[in-house]
C-alpha cells in the first residue's frame, strides 16, 4: 500500500506556508506526514487546527542562501512514507492531489512523478 508523505521547502515565506498547510488540511487522501525544512531560519510548529503528524526541522548552512539540495535531502530523510510529494511553499494543492499521484505511482510503482502547475 503506497504511503505518501508531503515535504516544503520554506525560507521567510510564513504566509505562503500557512496557506498551502491550509491546502494540505483539505486533501481527498490522508498523508503520512507533512515535512516542512526551514532553510536558514527557525523551525516553527504546526499552525494552530493543523491535524496530522507534522515535522518541522531547521537547516542551516549559512554559506549558501537557499541550501535546496540539503533541504530535499533531509526532507526525504525524515519521510516515512514510500511515495514522497515535494510541494513548493507558494502552491496549494488540488483535493485530489495525493489520490491522483498514488493512482499514477500504482500503475507505473517505480516512476518519478510530475504534475502540471
Amino acid at each position: 500500500m503506497l504511503r505518501a508523505s508531503i515535504v516544503i521547502l520554506v525560507k521567510n515565506r510564513q504566509r505562503h506556508l500557512e496557506n498551502v498547510l491550509c491546502g494540505i488540511q483539505r486533501l481527498s487522501s490522508p498523508v503520512e506526514e507533512t515535512i516542512v525544512i526551514h532553510m536558514n531560519e527557525a523551525a516553527r510548529p504546526a499552525p494552530k487546527g493543523f491535524t496530522g503528524k507534522f515535522i518541522s526541522r531547521q537547516l542551516q548552512n549559512p554559506d549558501v542562501v537557499l541550501p535546496l539540495a540539503q533541504a530535499r535531502n533531509l526532507g526525504a530523510k525524515l519521510a516515512t512514507g514510500n511515495v514522497i510529494i515535494f510541494l513548493d511553499v507558494d502552491c496549494i494543492p488540488a483535493r485530489s492531489l495525493v489520490t491522483d499521484y498514488l493512482a499514477a505511482l500504482e500503475q507505473l510503482p517505480d516512476a518519478i512523478a510530475m504534475g502540471e502547475v
